[in-house]
């Protein structure tokens, strides 16, 4: 406990001093400085979700969204740990409250509780916190973990992790994605867990089905022959699709789709330079209204926030980033539009990449510009094969489908009481 506090101190000191050149940071520190967390009456009903940043509040949302249906008077808190999370959702109308996690401390975790009065925590994925654990347990207030994933190399299984298996320990109810990591729980720690699956595959069906593209892009699709999607690309990856544009075997009739995952002028300018000669639009352009001129464009640049998990529908096939650096963005957004799918080499930590790619049908691994062109022009060339690939994608998403509603009706049978 002692060494764990003492972390969690150097965790923060490090923060304050980061935040001096570090934008992120800063975010990180004054976002919890400035903060006021009010006191709720005793009389509402509240639920607490935390969740680290955007992935596991995309995986949080669909419960929170099925919890307001069932519970019509209940408040939502919503905690984030990332300010990359926090300043993109802070407005978001899902949460009653929304706020970044205070540190980690035992004062802390006692004030927050006290103040937010939870009638039930809900953590999504692995963001785990001793001391809020503790205190939750310590005022009877049950706590489950959500679409968990765990893997051997996990702290909670090696000789140093005690303070994080005694996390573990808190929890009424350990919900995961997979086999694998209901095996680990049981069969190291002795833990039963609930294998219920990933409620991201909710999240992106139900977005496929309420979809709405706006008509300025489908405008811009209309007279395009063939699409392909580059979602959430970095560098590493927007450098090979200029390789591969500048290709002589790459066909001239394919339009290309490019979400980066920074939407900075400052990163925007320098890459769209570099495929200037190809025409390109912006997609904040191009939903102004008067943009004629925009339509033929054969690159359109998605500089805009919440579009490209519709744009996916658009492509024969897609290509999502984070491969490269270990942090894949979404494929399921993908899947979920019966797109083929290509990604970078480091995916071991996403349970869906690991199982599409082993099947190798629907995700395909690229290593550098040659394999990514080689793999295009495949789909490209041959209509069956993409069709299968497609058809394999989103089987998956139809196989698993369900999370939310199991993940709903444990809270129902078991909570019902302190929640209505």
């Amino acid at each position: 406990m002692l060494l764990y506090d003492f972390s969690i101190q150097l965790y923060s000191l490090a923060a304050r001093i980061a935040a001096i050149n570090n934008k992120k940071a800063l975010k990180w520190v004054i976002g919890r400085k400035n903060q006021h967390v009010p006191t709720l009456a005793s009389s509402q009903k509240t639920v607490w979700m935390h969740v680290a940043s955007l992935g596991e509040f995309e995986q949080g949302k669909p419960v929170l969204e099925q919890l307001k249906k069932r519970y019509p008077n209940l408040a939502i808190v919503l905690t984030f740990f990332s300010p990359s999370g926090y300043e993109q959702k802070k407005e978001s109308p899902i949460a009653d409250y929304i706020f970044y996690l205070p540190i980690d401390t035992k004062n802390n975790a006692q004030q927050f509780i006290k103040s937010i009065n939870p009638d039930l925590a809900i953590f999504v994925k692995y963001d785990l916190w001793l001391h809020y654990l503790i205190e939750l347990k310590n005022q009877s207030i049950p706590a489950i973990l959500i679409s968990g994933i765990f893997r051997p190399q996990h702290r909670y299984f090696k000789w140093y992790g005690g303070v994080f298996r005694t996390m573990l320990d808190q929890l009424d109810h350990i919900i995961v994605q997979d086999k694998t990591s209901a095996s680990l729980l049981i069969e190291k720690l002795q833990l039963h867990a609930k294998v219920y699956g990933d409620t991201r595959v909710d999240r992106v069906a139900a977005g496929v089905d309420q979809a709405q593209i706006h008509p300025s892009i489908q405008k811009w699709a209309a007279p395009k022959q063939r699409i392909l999607v580059f979602g959430s690309t970095w560098p590493v990856s927007e450098k090979m699709l200029v390789d591969v544009l500048n290709s002589p075997r790459f066909p001239k009739d394919v339009s290309i789709i490019i979400a980066p995952h920074d939407i900075s002028v400052e990163h925007l300018c320098p890459l769209s330079k570099q495929l200037d000669r190809y025409g390109y639009a912006l997609l904040s352009h191009l939903l102004e209204g008067d943009n004629q001129d925009l339509i033929d464009k054969r690159i359109l640049f998605v500089d805009t926030i919440g579009h490209l998990s519709s744009l996916y529908g658009l492509g024969q096939a897609a290509y999502v980033g984070g491969g490269f650096t270990g942090d894949l963005h979404n494929i399921l957004e993908a899947a979920a539009w019966e797109a083929p799918i290509i990604i970078g080499p480091k995916f071991s930590r996403f349970h869906e990449a690991v199982t599409l790619s082993r099947e190798g049908k629907a995700v395909r691994v690229i290593h550098n510009s040659e394999e990514l062109e080689q793999q295009l022009l495949y789909w490209l060339n041959n209509e069956a094969a993409r069709q299968s690939a497609a058809q394999a994608a989103r089987l998956y998403i139809d196989q698993n489908i369900g999370a939310t509603n199991k993940i709903i009706d444990l809270i129902q049978k078991h909570y019902d009481d302190r929640l209505c």
